[in-house]
């Protein structure tokens, strides 16, 4: 039983220099609070054991989805893991109707102060809130000062705010996030997993649904659109995989269906916004931001922004586009403000904020200056606005005496520019940890969405608890975990979602026509580093089952050394290989390659590296292939780079995973246009590898006796199809035919050809592109090529001339090859060409509202 771990955390001594925390699960009289018996009593049903093995289910749940928040300053690298506990923090459905209550009078209180900041600014000229809070704070955009939502809309569509729990029991704000809010994608995916791995806890309480506020903010954002509201066009504008938050951008745009987009993706035509895909310009009605506002137009914002969309204040300031939140809307993001929030509550709502913050004095006031460089050793200091003077928190008692003075003098340079705070003991929560439940500091992030004039919070939000019991920061940045929250009902009540208006009658559609070219380069190369990795392993394997030992045959030997140079020519080993004749030095440089950055351990990065900017137009389980496959593959082929067996049955791991994903990507993908691009940069990978192994093994062998011919079989994995349909010895006219001309073959280089020719057919758009194009043109001439090899005649006489043909017809294979991607590259990916030759018009607005 786990009763006796369970109880520990209400036993806990809190340190001697500070009071005891508010404890969120025990009363003071030693008593498990009403809401939390429920849980606990279903807690201790669990056999011995039975939660650490929950936890590691979860923690497997969270790597198989590939939950990450990314902290890019880490040596240990940028992925880390998602920190989850499982013990979940309940609150009774009166107390939460409160905290609701107070949230929703703070975000339309800080939503009127925004409409007035980016206004008549009569809050500054009434001394309301001082000047120096707006016009010096990095997060008011002067360029967006006049310019108000289009079509009525909020400046805050949607709100998060920082509460926690003090000694005396009541919830304080310690911070409002209004500029691109994170958080609530990773609730929703706390939810499911605590419900995946411990669903007795569900059957014990009657919790409050999140899958409804979800349903409602999809209805919130077509609400929006300055047109076609009945269908409008909406995006989710991320910065991209080096995002902290990139998983929660994929994940909200797959539930709430947007179109995942980065600024790349987006360009601005006669002050509108457009998509970019393949179908042409399509206008974007509504983009939802991620991206921080300052860095969201290069040219009016910040210029050096790589990740914005040039002219996209102008798109705002003509009405063609909401923003949602508004850009600017981080200037109430300062602390400052916080001690000026109640006389403005009092001014624009008429009533009291109904929650206060935490306490907090702005320096930049003498009278409060000086009082609270008195007192020093009471207050936190923070800055001002972000990015500005020193993180996260200085606390006034932990200054050394000659640290004091010189931080007194700093803040007397600038006082305007920081805020002290109270020192906040936050209310604390039990934790797990092997040695059983700990108390840790917590604080909450609740969710509001902007919905037919008023704020719908959801009923829950993100718990944080901190890493040690200091609770100054609780924050997932500085080693915290997270966990859910529960609304607890006595009874379950009915769950009113948000409706959309009737949407104007869709047409039936084949293909969504709006793959974004960057998703489309992207699916291109993932599909040739995939292939690419394929052929690597089987380059490789083969090399590993011909090391030489004692007594090699010469032939065994050219064959070694013939495999080394290959290697050697694809950068697998070192070009050095090529003339060692020892196995010894092979299995060295193997080794290393699978051990280091190069090699066949450099595909498997460039996959990894590439896999999640596509990662919404993957399904959950090719994303696991990915993710977790090709992971496992890459950590077996490093854990003994040494071993000849485990390398051997790494590579065929690796070969495993290659085909378990271009088999999903054949069952699970339509035959869309991501589909073609993904498999279009597959059968380009496959025809060149085809058509250079053939040509390094004719070479390498000078007249294809039946050893090498057997090599080339295996290294095209045809061996088995060459067995069945022919009985006699190995030739090379069959071999021939087999690897490059048999279309029927899905190994020989035709039916890569076929494919390819294929596919591009299928891409152009005849009403913009009626003549076929170079790279048309281009695989078109090299199936042509192929179809028309003579093999029987260069196969039945391996001579000088037969030679020079197969040499002929596999370079110049290969050049077109090479000249085919360049094409596509330039037809599909960098539009290098014009406008109109590449299909990229304006799409018609549609007559439906679509």
């Amino acid at each position: 039983m786990e009763e006796a771990r369970l109880t520990a955390a209400a036993g806990a001594e809190p340190a001697a220099d500070k009071p005891p925390p508010f404890d969120e699960m025990v009363t003071g009289g030693g008593q498990i609070r009403p809401h939390w018996q429920p849980l606990m009593g279903a807690l201790r049903t669990l056999p011995t054991g039975a939660l650490a093995e929950r936890m590691d289910r979860a923690r497997r749940q969270y790597d198989e989805n590939g939950v990450t928040y990314n902290v890019f300053a880490e040596t240990r690298g940028p992925q880390r893991p998602w920190q989850f506990d499982l013990l979940p923090l309940p609150i009774p459905a009166e107390e939460w109707a409160e905290i609701e209550a107070a949230l929703v009078k703070r975000a339309t209180l800080l939503d009127r102060i925004l409409a007035d900041i980016y206004g008549p600014q009569s809050l500054i000229r009434d001394r309301l809130l001082p000047p120096a809070l707006v016009h010096t704070n990095p997060a008011f955009l002067r360029p967006c000062h006049g310019v108000a939502p289009a079509n009525g809309a909020p400046f805050l569509h949607f709100y998060a705010a920082d509460i926690a729990r003090g000694l005396d029991g009541r919830w304080r704000v310690c911070a409002d996030r209004v500029n691109a809010p994170s958080g609530a994608g990773y609730a929703l995916e706390n939810r499911n997993v605590l419900m995946r791995t411990l669903p007795e806890l569900f059957q014990s309480s009657t919790v409050r649904r999140l899958g409804p506020f979800f349903e409602l903010w999809q209805a919130a954002l077509a609400q929006l659109a300055p047109r076609h509201r009945e269908n409008p066009r909406i995006v989710l504008l991320t910065p991209g995989p080096y995002s902290e938050t990139y998983f929660e951008h994929v994940y909200l745009a797959r539930q709430l269906g947007l179109t995942l987009a980065e600024g790349a993706d987006l360009t601005v035509r006669d002050a509108k916004v457009f998509l970019k895909t393949l179908g042409g310009l399509q206008q974007v009605d509504v983009i939802l931001r991620r991206l921080d506002d300052d860095y969201c137009d290069p040219v009016e914002l910040r210029p050096e922004s790589a990740i914005g969309v040039a002219g996209l204040v102008d798109a705002v300031r003509a009405g063609s586009v909401t923003l949602a939140n508004a850009l600017g809307a981080g200037v109430v993001e300062t602390p400052a403000i916080l001690p000026f929030l109640p006389g403005l509550a009092q001014r624009l709502l008429g009533e009291d904020l109904g929650m206060p913050s935490i306490e907090t004095w702005w320096l930049g006031q003498r009278a409060v200056f000086d009082q609270v460089i008195e007192r020093i050793e009471d207050y936190v200091f923070r800055p001002c606005f972000a990015g500005d003077g020193f993180e996260p928190a200085v606390v006034g008692s932990e200054l050394e005496p000659g640290k004091r003075k010189a931080f007194v003098e700093r803040l007397r340079a600038r006082p305007h520019r920081y805020v002290a705070q109270a020192r906040m003991h936050k209310s604390a929560m039990p934790v797990w940890s092997a040695g059983g439940l700990i108390p840790r500091p917590l604080m909450v992030r609740c969710f509001l969405v902007r919905h037919e004039g008023t704020y719908v919070p959801m009923p829950g939000g993100m718990t944080r608890v901190a890493a040690d019991d200091s609770g100054l920061d609780v924050s997932m940045q500085r080693g915290g975990a997270a966990k859910d929250t529960w609304v607890i009902e006595r009874e379950l009540a009915p769950v009113v979602v948000g409706t959309r208006a009737q949407a104007a009658r869709e047409p039936l559609r084949r293909s969504a026509g709006e793959l974004q070219s960057r998703v489309a380069d992207n699916l291109f190369w993932l599909g040739r580093y995939a292939e690419r990795l394929d052929n690597a392993a089987r380059l490789m394997r083969a090399s590993l089952m011909r090391v030489p030992a004692g007594g090699a045959s010469a032939r065994e030997l050219a064959e070694f050394q013939a495999l080394a140079r290959m290697l050697g020519d694809r950068g697998l080993v070192e070009r050095t290989m090529g003339g060692l004749p020892d196995g010894r030095s092979m299995m060295e440089a193997l080794g290393h390659a699978c051990g280091s950055d190069q090699g066949i351990s450099h595909l498997f990065q460039a996959i990894q590296r590439i896999a999640p900017t596509v990662r919404d137009r993957l399904s959950a389980d090719m994303w696991n292939v990915v993710n977790d496959l090709l992971r496992d593959a890459r950590l077996r082929l490093e854990a003994q780079p040494g071993d000849a067996d485990r390398l051997l049955e790494g590579m065929d791991h690796t070969i495993g995973v290659c085909a378990a994903f271009h088999g999903m990507a054949s069952e699970n993908m339509t035959r869309g246009s991501g589909w073609r691009f993904l498999d279009l940069g597959r059968r380009l990978e496959r025809a060149a590898h085809g058509a250079s192994v053939v040509r390094d093994v004719f070479a390498a062998s000078g007249h294809g006796s039946e050893p090498w011919l057997r090599l080339l079989l295996e290294l095209c994995d045809s061996s088995i199809t060459y067995r069945t349909r022919y009985m006699a010895a190995v030739q090379p006219a069959p071999v021939l035919d087999l690897l490059l001309c048999d279309d029927t073959n899905p190994r020989s280089v035709a039916f890569q050809l076929q494919l390819v020719a294929e596919h591009l057919d299928r891409l152009a758009r005849r009403d913009v592109r009626p003549l076929s194009q170079p790279e048309q043109k281009i695989a078109r001439a090299a199936l042509t090529a192929v179809e028309l090899f003579d093999v029987e005649r260069v196969g039945s006489t391996i001579d000088r001339d037969a030679m020079a043909l197969l040499d002929d017809l596999l370079g110049g294979t290969q050049g077109r090859l090479a000249d085919l991607s360049e094409a596509i590259t330039r037809a599909y990916f960098s539009h290098v060409e014009t406008v109109q030759s590449i299909g990229y018009e304006v799409a018609p607005a549609r007559e439906d509202g679509a």
